[in-house]
């Protein structure tokens, strides 16, 4: 799967790395993934690392993804770190859209460092 899941031993929050093309069978299976790793390890902040991913999936599924977030992680922050194509940064930037107009607190950014202060500034901003 062009997505690996892990959690950061040294900071509270569950990371997705994704790479290559995603098709939606693939983003729902990571995404479920994902959310059992947050449930088991007791955190709602994820970093979902997007510098590779290539597309594959629809802005549809993107869409029907973030309701079904909104459904069983409403509480979820993610920082999400720019794909370096044009077309997948374009779907991340909808997906940032998408959720934040469903209440869920996602955030795009250039790089890991800037991802991770946010992630894990304690004000929420």
């Amino acid at each position: 799967m062009p997505c690996c899941v892990s959690l950061d031993p040294l900071q509270p929050h569950a990371e997705a790395t994704y790479s290559g093309t995603l098709t939606a069978a693939e983003l729902k299976a990571a995404a479920g993934e994902i959310m059992a790793l947050m449930q088991k390890s007791q955190t709602t902040r994820l970093l979902a690392d997007c510098t590779d991913i290539k597309g594959g999936h629809s802005v549809f599924d993107l869409y029907e993804l973030a309701d079904w977030i909104k459904a069983h992680a409403p509480q979820m922050r993610e920082a999400v770190v720019l794909p370096a194509l044009d077309l997948a940064a374009d779907h991340v930037r909808f997906w940032e859209t998408t959720c934040r107009n469903r209440g869920i607190a996602v955030r795009i950014f250039n790089d890991r460092d800037s991802a991770l202060r946010w992630l894990h500034d304690a004000r929420g901003g």
